[in-house]
């Protein structure tokens, strides 16, 4: 007698709505905003299949550690090394040496199914962007793995000291659950990538196992219909404004539930999921989910927006590919060598790719593809460093749930210099500290990422309103001599007549306090890149084979002259004083890259951040505009 349950086509079937969803979802965000959920849609899926063959092993007594851990090397590793690999060898012909680096954490992360972690811990407000990470879908593919690490073990338990495993899925479900709700009230990142946060998602499928499904016979169709409407209403209702997973996880793991409660039998999963097309879509959706990723993030990171028809052929590449993947690699393998010998070469083949990791990591992205000169452009600039340079924690909020501005950010005397807006304004600090050595001057800061400096605009969170009015009311109490106000103008998409609006209310609310002989000033768009200005540089020498010009219009975004303009005329309406960022450091269209040839001395640190050299270089030139 097989210990394996019995097949059911509709269950594949099932996969192929959770792998659709999750394409549509990365092809099109924001016409199917929900997609996402596919994602729990799979882990119950995985949950109920694979705790089935578990348990119709433990109760034949045939259940075995060693054969169990030799399926799932089987099943995931053959296409994930293909996968793996192909991101590698794409990187070393497409990737900055920086990029190439985080790529190289990201394969080591992959091989070692700790892509959740690498993933939570890079969360941040300097993170990169999530569509330039072709493996960022791994986290959940990770998330599966540390589960079945772990509850094969504790099966073997409950059925050692003779446990009910009905008893002991619902008690770790729960305890998850909870988990779950209580992390995406306190901190999304991480309840989105824990595991501990994640395990019930899985559970509801091991508990599903565990349940006589045959007595809900008569209930078959209307579970089956009442789960599609469950996963219906997952991807129309959720959006990246839910708080995810929590509660919100319930639609789409329950509609999931349902459905493979249902049976076979039932109508939704005869006539539709067991369709054929459905069926092979489903058998698929393994490989089709580590290729569409890659593939989407490739494009995106040379081109940065895809047209409808690019991203339709990508997902027919995508589909190609798995399918190939399927045919040639998958099915073939588990024909050709013993189970022993498949385990032992595709194991070698997963060390070989965090070996590959791990030599791409440790040579800095290899940064010896460039030549010496290029090499000292090439190198990482740390993130870090800038964010000491700004006074991060200190005078600059970073982390609006932990950071207080001290006491230190406010200095006394006159004459004094007061520095509000966001991180880009921080940007500016490592120049005035420069610069008040010379003119020796007291220098207030007060910035806060990602929060404009701005009075009552209604459409700006809660919180920054509060802290903006806690600024403006810092200021009137040290009435400084001069006041600097700068922020990310052409990054926030605010339109320019609604930055009109909310600079002409706040210089209104400064004045109404303050001495007439107050200086305000409005610090303009600095050069704005379309990519962090380095790998502009690298880019360019890449499809130039020489250095860019010390001044370039190459990958500059040209909406800065736009705001440079509107700020300017703002300014002048309520005759406060005005420093054009591009006067300084553009000319004739083209604006300066670098003040030193190396990486430290390009003009920003990314795309639109001053760097700690070009922020010294900007305040010196307009050292006579601020202090007149």
């Amino acid at each position: 007698m097989s210990s394996r349950p019995n097949y059911r086509a509709d269950v594949d079937g099932l996969r192929a709505v959770a792998i659709v969803a999750v394409l549509i979802y990365h092809a099109f965000p924001s016409s199917f905003q929900g997609g996402f959920a596919g994602v729990d849609v799979f882990f119950v899926i995985s949950g109920f299949l694979i705790t089935s063959i578990i348990k119709s092993e433990l109760d034949e007594n045939k259940f075995s550690l060693a054969s169990f851990y030799s399926r799932r090397v089987r099943r995931i590793f053959p296409s994930l090394i293909i996968v793996l690999s192909t991101c590698a060898i794409w990187g070393w012909f497409f990737l900055i040496p920086s990029e190439y680096e985080n790529l190289a954490e990201h394969i080591k992360s992959g091989a070692t199914f700790i892509s959740n972690f690498t993933l939570w811990n890079e969360a941040g407000y300097f993170d990169k962007l999530a569509e330039t990470k072709p493996l960022l879908h791994l986290w959940s593919l990770a998330i599966e793995e540390q589960f079945y690490i772990l509850w094969p073990l504790l099966l073997i338990l409950c059925t050692r000291f003779k446990i009910s495993l009905r008893s002991i899925t619902g008690a770790v479900l729960l305890l998850s659950f909870i988990t779950s709700v209580y992390l995406t009230n306190q901190n999304l990142t991480a309840a989105f990538y824990s595991p501990a946060s994640r395990f019930w998602e899985i559970l509801i499928g091991a508990m599903l196992s565990t349940m006589p499904l045959e007595r809900l016979k008569k209930f078959a169709n209307p579970l089956s219909i009442l789960g599609a409407l469950f996963l219906v209403l997952s991807f129309v209702l959720l959006d990246d404004k839910r708080s995810f997973p929590g509660f919100w996880a319930l639609l789409p793991t329950l509609g999931t539930a349902f459905i493979i409660a249902a049976g076979s039998s039932a109508v939704i999963n005869k006539k539709i999921l067991s369709h054929p097309l459905a069926v092979g879509i489903g058998l698929i959706s393994y490989p089709l989910y580590l290729w569409h990723w890659p593939l989407f993030s490739f494009q995106i990171i040379s081109k940065h927006s895809l047209s409808v028809t690019e991203k339709l052929v990508t997902l027919g590449v995508a589909v190609g590919l798995a399918y190939v993947t399927y045919v040639l690699v998958e099915k073939p393998l588990s024909k050709i060598f013993s189970a022993r010998l498949k385990v032992a070469l595709y194991s070698a083949g997963m060390v070989t790719m965090l070996g590959l990791g791990m030599f791409i990591y440790e040579n800095d992205g290899l940064i010896s593809r460039f030549p010496k000169d290029i090499q000292e452009f090439a190198k990482p600039i740390p993130v870090e460093k800038w964010l000491t340079d700004v006074r991060s924690g200190v005078c600059h909020i970073q982390d609006p749930e932990k950071d207080k501005l001290s006491d230190i950010c406010f200095e006394k005397g006159h004459p004094s210099v007061f520095l509000w807006g966001d991180s880009h304004a921080a940007a500016l600090v490592p120049g005035l500290l420069e610069l008040q050595k010379e003119k020796k001057f007291s220098f207030s800061q007060a910035t806060h990422v990602g929060n404009p400096p701005f009075i009552g605009n209604d459409h700006w969170p809660l919180h920054y309103q509060q802290h903006n009015e806690k600024i403006i009311k810092e200021i009137k109490l040290g009435k400084p001599d001069i006041v600097l106000i700068h922020a990310a103008w052409v990054q926030y998409k605010i339109p320019t007549e609604s930055i009109t609006s909310a600079i002409s209310k706040t210089i209104h609310e400064i004045k109404r306090t303050l001495p007439e002989k107050t200086r305000i000033v409005i610090i303009g768009p600095v050069p704005a890149w379309n990519e962090s200005l380095q790998k502009n540089l690298l880019k360019y020498y890449l499809g130039r084979n020489k250095l860019i010009p010390p001044y370039s219009s190459f990958g500059l975004n040209s909406e800065i002259w736009i705001f440079d303009s509107v700020l300017r005329t703002v300014s002048s309406t309520n005759e406060v004083n005005y420093v054009s960022v591009l006067d300084n450091l553009c000319k004739s269209g083209e604006c300066l890259t670098r003040v030193e040839n190396s990486s430290k001395g390009l003009t920003t640190f990314d795309d639109a951040h001053l760097s700690p050299r070009g922020a010294i270089y900007f305040t010196r030139l307009s050292a006579k505009y601020l202090f007149l």
